[in-house]
């Protein structure tokens, strides 16, 4: 199976850009998600967390105690070398156990799409407070109608292929893969997909984005920056890039459409050696 990653720094519009080549019916393996399901009660990484960090790291109902876990290795960094080396392994087999899936044209487990519901019902829930917490805009009945009429028309635009002739089901799978992964470089996942996409913007446009995400200071904000990939590098050993710069939709769309082209002639190509 043919393996593109796609990668980019936090507020860049990653998850926008899965979106739209999901829209395709290219299966999206989102490693955020395939973080959730390796430490799920019962499973044997979280086991393996419990023996390390102790019990104070689980809930009563038998869950991860994130918060916990976080203020353990954010306090020592031997501890976080620690909590990679037990979920890291437990990603990469649990990520190749789909991607042969996807190549034997088998769904992904229902748990992978539970797990990836509860996880954006909670970030849509984190919006929604942080917006309750913020003063209200005064906007007249005309530009409320109109903000709403554009954020639908945006959203029909999102989930509409621009070219339905390339559009694959269940039954006639992609011959390719998609591996959502933000630490791409990071994990050494850069030398296991065969080509790399980044989504990429202007660093000033990243840093209002985090700030009006996560309601994060600058100075916040820029540390959760710094923290990842630099910029120069991704885009030095990228295949190809997108760039959100542009509020234009359209631009997106099209941009998506060229390397779904040119995905599917790879893998193609791929599959004939």
């Amino acid at each position: 199976m043919y393996k593109v990653g796609l990668t980019g720094g936090i507020g860049t519009g990653k998850s926008y850009i899965g979106k739209l080549f999901s829209v395709y019916g290219v299966k999206i393996i989102d490693s955020d998600v395939i973080a959730r399901v390796v430490v799920l009660p019962g499973s044997p990484t979280l086991k393996k967390i419990a023996a390390h960090f102790g019990p104070e790291v689980i809930e009563a109902d038998g869950s991860l105690n994130r918060r916990a876990l976080r203020e353990r290795v954010f306090a020592d960094p031997a501890e976080l070398t620690a909590l990679n080396a037990l979920i890291h392994p437990a990603i990469h087999q649990l990520i190749n156990e789909y991607c042969d899936l996807v190549a034997a044209h088998q769904p992904l487990p229902e748990v992978y799409y539970l797990t990836a519901a509860l996880q954006q019902a909670n970030a849509q829930e984190a919006r929604r407070l942080k917006a309750k917490s913020q003063p209200k805009e005064t906007l007249s009945k005309e530009e409320r109608q109109s903000r709403k009429a554009h954020y639908l028309q945006e959203q029909e635009l999102i989930n509409t292929p621009l070219d339905p002739s390339v559009v694959f089901s269940e039954e006639h799978p992609a011959p390719y893969v998609i591996l959502d992964i933000p630490l791409l470089f990071e994990n050494g996942w850069d030398q296991v997909v065969d080509s790399i996409l980044v989504v990429d913007c202007d660093p000033e446009l990243q840093l209002s984005r985090v700030m009006n995400r996560d309601g994060a200071s600058k100075e916040q904000a820029l540390a959760i920056i710094t923290r990842q990939c630099p910029r120069d590098f991704k885009l030095q050993h990228a295949d190809g890039v997108i760039s959100t710069d542009s509020p234009c939709v359209a631009d997106k769309r099209q941009a998506v459409l060229n390397l779904h082209m040119q995905y599917l002639a790879q893998a193609r190509a791929a599959a004939l050696v």
